[in-house]
């Protein structure tokens, strides 16, 4: 009975360890696109076309694939059932995620039992875990058997599967959901060659000892390593892990070049499926076609991210002004580590390192080298700013590497603690009774975390990017000529138009941002012929936005995008910017702005907005939407300064509480108030501006006293005000009771 019950644990747990995540993911799948990279991902998967470097072929391949299964389903709640739900294009791409996310949930699971195994082993001088210990001490603790191995590892496996980044990666098209499969498999590759222990140092006994199995397992491993190096470069990161996992039998493996020869080869053949699928795509002259790659040169450049620069995170010359300092990526690293498995996971992790570094000191050191090379150095290194949500969700995405090495940790956390109710010896039934509720207990740890990551991780009924591409393009004229700036609203236009549009559309969109690019103005005006791209103005290296607009004013209706305004306020000089459909329109100074279609179409926007789903973006921050929520919340506050501009008071405030209502933190918004009810609005409402003042002081960052000291001047100003306002009335009060001049005394009666 014993042998059938650990036979069924062998056969069921692995089931769950992917069933499990898989089906949840697929529950709380995005059913449209989610901002960012993974709109992009989408567009390129569905019209089977080139994003940004390194390009992802592969990975844009499997979600081509899988766009066209039109027999997928996913479970959804309807009327209190669970029910099978037929998936639409983008959710079908979307679910390639859940599945890969799944996928690396399974293999992690047998990760977690090999490395169980790897730390028992005779290799290390250890029997098994806690041998360094005392002999007083080890009989505190008990042996783990197989079935309570796998039972740790599948409660350490959830841990991760849940985890609120790499939940949310589940959910939605993106590359690093098959970075994490590819570096689980390596890991537990170098695992199984690791494990093959001290080698011999003669030829000879290296075959002896490592026979064809495990040749073929470096084989794999080189192989493996080729598709991922090709895939996305941070794989990079888990590089030292595998090799100190598997340096002493690699030593007296490099010595055989034949077999050296073979394995290098392998690595080779990796990346052999990254050429032949991008040349093929790229062959193809999609819609979507970042590099114009053509040729093995131009599938190199892809490779080498030639307009990222190898080693460099942002677009060559669009690097950010303001970076975080080492120490401030390592706080919110750890910040969010907490975040994400919860107090009683960061708990585990920590416990179960510091029995790593009791017992088994060459585990310890693994688990460091990963999380560190992975984690600490790389965010060092790369130095993302933290600035505002969007780039700290642009850091999050990489955190999901050393989330692996944490989960380790966490494994090893769950097994000492499974070690110690083993070591209870008890006969009493109730007790018994209570050991077994306490390992029931560990099994199902992870369900917490479930239930504290869930309303964040749920992308289920998000569609708010999809509305903000529709409402922000849809509304513009058919031949209209549209300049953006930001990843947001350049991907989200390309999907409405090439996915949603299926590319038939005659409007221009595109970024100046892009014009340093050597590849991106031939590309340009093959598609858009009419296009008028001056040369860039003497002493400057590129185009301006401005300058594209002077020579296309008056053949098309021009938009820009908000953001574009920034970084060309020449811009704003020379025309005026007519805030309308989330862009503004440009008009020469003079021409008449319609301030009642203005009016109406505002009223049109704000009908349309889904305040709850803003709200929950705003809850369960930082997020990529959360960008989105802002650009509503500066385009009424456009449309307010606009209307206060031409002294329409009640329409200006009207547009300034409707920012409030998306964002109740918006400073300008409550300083525009403050100023529109004290100073421009008649009769003024000084009560209302001082509370308006109030609110913005209570919003600015310590960092900005300065302005915390102007606001609290207008304060005692409008204070001052309000005083002399209430004399007058008082004295005009009093001049009317008494007409003929005559005061009555205080205190007589008449």
């Amino acid at each position: 009975m014993k042998k059938v019950i650990e036979r069924l644990v062998s056969i069921f747990l692995p089931i769950l360890a992917f069933g499990l995540p898989f089906s949840v993911y697929l529950f709380t799948l995005y059913p449209s696109i989610a901002p960012g990279d993974s709109t992009e991902m989408v567009t390129a998967a569905i019209v089977l076309g080139v994003p940004h470097q390194p390009s992802y072929p592969v990975n844009t391949l499997l979600g081509y694939l899988s766009s066209r299964q039109e027999w997928m389903r996913k479970p959804i709640l309807e009327a209190g059932r669970l029910t099978a739900q037929t998936m639409n294009p983008v959710e079908r791409v979307n679910a390639v995620s859940a599945f890969l996310q799944a996928l690396t949930v399974f293999t992690f699971y047998f990760l977690v039992l090999a490395l169980f195994g790897y730390a028992n082993s005779e290799a290390h001088g250890n029997d098994k875990v806690g041998a360094t210990q005392s002999p007083r001490k080890a009989g505190t603790a008990g042996q783990v058997g197989e079935r309570g191995k796998r039972l740790v590892a599948f409660s350490a496996s959830m841990f991760l599967a849940f985890s609120l980044i790499f939940w949310q990666y589940a959910t939605k098209f993106e590359v690093f959901p098959l970075n994490n499969f590819f570096a689980v498999s390596l890991l537990l590759l170098a695992v199984a060659i690791g494990s093959q222990g001290n080698l011999p140092t003669t030829k000879e006994g290296v075959l002896k000892r490592v026979g064809r199995g495990g040749i073929w397992r470096f084989i794999l491993l080189a192989l493996v390593g080729g598709l991922a190096l090709t895939h996305h470069q941070t794989i990079i990161l888990v590089f030292p892990a595998v090799l100190y996992l598997i340096w002493r039998p690699l030593l007296t493996f490099v010595g055989d070049w034949r077999r050296l020869g073979v394995t290098l080869g392998a690595l080779l053949l990796g990346t052999l499926p990254f050429f032949v699928s991008l040349l093929w795509i790229a062959a193809r002259k999609p819609l979507l076609n970042w590099g114009e790659v053509d040729g093995v040169g131009g599938a190199l450049a892809a490779l080498v991210r030639r307009d990222f620069g190898t080693f460099g995170s942002f677009l060559v010359g669009s690097s950010p002004v303001v970076r975080a300092t080492p120490v401030e990526q390592v706080v919110f690293y750890l910040r969010n580590l907490i975040l994400d498995f919860s107090v009683v996971g960061f708990g585990l992790a920590v416990y179960g390192g510091y029995r790593l570094f009791r017992q088994e000191r060459r585990m310890f050191w693994f688990l460091l080298l990963g999380l560190g090379f992975s984690g600490i150095l790389f965010l060092s290194y790369a130095n993302f700013p933290l600035s505002d949500s969007f780039n700290q969700s642009t850091v999050r995405r990489f955190q999901m590497l050393p989330h692996l090495f944490v989960a380790l940790a966490i494994s090893f956390g769950i097994y000492e603690l499974y070690r110690l109710i083993e070591g209870i010896r008890v006969r009493k039934t109730a007790y018994l009774l209570g050991l077994w509720l306490g390992k029931a207990y560990l099994f199902l740890l992870f369900s917490g975390l479930v239930l504290v990551n869930f309303a964040k991780a749920n992308g289920g009924g998000n569609t708010f990017t999809q509305l903000y591409a529709r409402q922000a393009y849809s509304p513009t004229e058919p031949d209209a000529l549209i300049l953006l700036s930001g990843d947001v609203p350049n991907m989200t236009v390309d999907y409405f138009r090439m996915v949603e549009l299926a590319g038939k559309d005659s409007r221009v969109s595109f970024t100046p941002g892009q014009f340093h690019l050597p590849w991106f103005t031939p590309q340009l005006l093959r598609k858009y012929p009419d296009l008028f791209i001056p040369f860039p103005l003497e002493g400057k290296q590129f185009t301006t936005a401005t300058q594209i607009v002077d020579a296309n004013y008056g053949r098309r209706p021009v938009y820009v995008g908000p953001d574009l305004v920034v970084h060309d306020p020449e811009l704003e000089k020379k025309y005026v910017l007519y805030p309308k459909n989330l862009l503004f329109l440009v008009k020469k100074k003079g021409e008449d702005l319609k301030l009642e279609d203005l009016r109406t179409e505002n009223d049109a926007l704000w009908d349309g907005i889904n305040l709850e789903m803003v709200k929950k973006v705003r809850r369960n921050t930082p997020m990529f939407e959360e960008t989105v929520v802002f650009y509503y919340a500066r385009h009424f506050f456009n449309a307010g300064f606009m209307y206060e501009e031409v002294k329409l008071f009640d329409d200006a405030i009207r547009e300034y509480k409707r920012v409030l209502e998306i964002d109740p933190y918006f400073k300008e918004a409550l300083a525009s108030l403050a100023r529109v009810y004290g100073y421009k609005l008649e009769p003024p409402d000084y009560l209302q501006a001082i509370d308006y003042l109030q609110k913005y002081q209570s919003v600015l960052t310590p960092g900005e006293l300065e302005l915390g000291q102007a606001a609290q001047g207008m304060i005692l100003d409008i204070q001052d005000k309000a005083i002399e306002a209430q004399a007058r009335e008082a004295t005009a009060s009093a001049g009317e009771a008494t007409p003929s001049g005559e005061a009555t005394p205080s205190g007589e009666e008449e």
